[in-house]
């Protein structure tokens, strides 16, 4: 517990002034986090069995095409046209390793899923944050309070376990408790700084807070699928990006996909 929250402490004091600070330091401080969060997905694909170098250059390329998408750089080239490009580009070099072995369609649909779900979302979370501060605090929010309501109520009160196979410390009362908490407390604050009406607000912040916990069990699933208990240590106490950050990544696709309607 110490660790953690040391960690938490230690993290929290180098992102806050980047966040804060927002602009060109904030992209660099975001980019930076998001092809670690690529580096930790690729190398958890490689404890099963390595990718060609060649392929990786490639995924990291196509990465690069998706995360700037709608940031400050203007290549000319729509997010539908990099994504063609992305999966052609990945899809392709299948005909060339002809063994299994070396790089399979397997592999190229897994590198595609993971580039589209970590591009698009870490896009999106630069894309809010530059537009809308108040917005990207909320999902912030949403994330911070559920993981830590999670945590707490399922060590004090949790008894039913909620998918012991995907994440054996996950409880049916933490997500509960969790998407409880998440749902009042992001409200609380969206009311407070936003015009939107309270019902409209309750709903979205409820929806937010089941998947904040939903993602965090598809990233979890994916950990244990490869066999590894966490997606890195850059966090001592914590794991790596993706172990902190799973739940954001998701909620920020389907809040862009939300704000249009609010």
């Amino acid at each position: 517990m110490k660790k953690r929250i040391v960690s938490a402490l230690i993290a929290s004091a180098i992102l806050l002034p980047i966040i804060l600070i927002g602009g060109k330091i904030f992209y660099l401080g975001l980019s930076l986090v998001s092809f670690i969060a690529l580096f930790e997905i690729m190398k958890a694909k490689e404890s099963e069995k390595e990718l060609p170098l060649e392929i990786k250059i490639i995924a990291l390329l196509s990465f690069i095409l998706i995360l700037i998408s709608d940031w400050t750089i203007d290549i000319r080239i729509t997010l539908e046209q990099k994504i063609m490009i992305m999966v052609l580009s990945l899809l392709i070099p299948t005909i060339v390793y002809r063994k299994k072995e070396k790089y399979s369609i397997v592999d190229a649909c897994f590198l595609i899923g993971s580039i589209l779900l970590l591009g698009i979302g870490f896009n999106n979370l630069g894309v809010i944050r530059i537009e809308t501060p108040v917005y990207f605090a909320y999902l912030l929010m949403i994330t911070i309070v559920c993981d830590t309501f999670a945590y707490i109520s399922g060590s004090l009160i949790g008894k039913h376990k909620l998918a012991q196979n995907i994440s054996p410390n996950k409880t049916v009362e933490g997500f509960i408790c969790a998407v409880v908490m998440g749902t009042v407390v992001s409200s609380l604050l969206m009311n407070t700084l936003v015009s939107i009406s309270l019902v409209k607000i309750l709903v979205i912040s409820f929806v937010l807070s089941v998947l904040s916990q939903v993602g965090d069990l598809i990233f979890s699933a994916i950990k244990r699928y490869f066999k590894i208990k966490d997606y890195g240590d850059i966090m001592p106490g914590h794991g790596g990006v993706l172990d902190r950050l799973d739940s954001l990544i998701i909620i920020s696709i389907v809040f862009k996909v939300i704000i249009n309607f609010i």
